[in-house]
């Protein structure tokens, strides 16, 4: 069985590109781990988490994002700690309680 996860915290940096469109940043803080009852190995780590996105407004209140998120792994050479880079890409619908 192969289980894994991640939490993290993070902190986002937007541009306003035009009336419509935000590009931005993320940067922050993830603890990554992998659970492999073969012999594969297991492992986590905790490390950086880097991210590139854009936001568009369908209205003040509303907006559509794709986002692509890295988090990077750790390979120690032995089977004790092995966790894989992960890539994770969003598609993002949010609601603005604030306009």
């Amino acid at each position: 069985t192969i289980g894994q996860g991640y939490f993290f915290a993070d902190s986002k940096l937007r541009v306003k590109v035009n009336t419509n469109i935000y590009l931005y940043t993320r940067l922050g803080l993830a603890y990554h781990y992998l659970s492999n009852s073969s012999s594969i190995g297991s492992g986590s780590v905790i490390g950086p988490l880097m991210g590139l996105g854009m936001d568009y407004s369908l209205s003040p209140k509303l907006s559509i994002g794709l986002d692509y998120t890295h988090l990077p792994g750790q390979f120690t050479g032995t089977e004790a700690n092995k966790v894989p880079n992960s890539d994770i890409f969003n598609m993002t619908l949010a609601y603005h309680f604030k306009s």
